[in-house]
């Protein structure tokens, strides 16, 4: 009887052995991961920027010209992609910057660079009553004052 025991502990134990013990039942399982990507647009010849994806993977950009982050994102997880640094003198923008990664690449963000606008403005003091002045801008844009105060040209 006793060599009958120490068979079946034996056989339960090998049993145990096999399936891997834990006792946890669940196994890990591994998100699926895709890559952020998309193009560039109007970078002027020898200009560069460099691109992040969610405040890190800087990418330099130095064309017009696609792109893919070597980072790669989980589903399910945000992405956000912004310009570190731009060209001076030019202003890019990014579309379909950022949202929550689905079960595929990202490959439509696109970042458009463009002339970089700015407000001009100053200021004009004492001017007499009844006066009037025109204020030029880059000898082409007009802004006309009948009194003292701010004037601002709008991009």
């Amino acid at each position: 009887m006793r060599a009958i025991q120490m068979v079946t502990t034996g056989f339960v134990a090998l049993a145990m052995a096999a399936c891997g013990g834990g006792g946890g039942g669940s196994g890990s399982t591994l998100t699926p991961t895709f890559t952020v990507g998309g193009s560039v647009s109007n970078l002027k010849t020898g200009m560069s920027l460099v691109l992040q994806l969610n405040g890190g993977d800087d990418t330099p950009v130095t064309s017009n010209t696609t792109f893919t982050f070597s980072t790669p994102v989980a589903s399910g997880s945000n992405y956000a992609v912004t310009v570190k640094s731009e060209p001076v003198s030019l202003a890019c923008p990014v579309a379909n910057s950022s949202g929550s990664m689905g079960g595929a690449n990202i490959t439509n963000v696109a970042v458009t660079c463009g002339i970089a606008k700015y407000n001009v403005s100053g200021t004009v003091n004492g001017m007499p009553y009844g006066q009037s002045m025109t204020l030029l801008d880059n000898g082409t844009d007009t802004l006309a004052r009948t009194s003292t105060g701010r004037p601002v040209f709008q991009p």
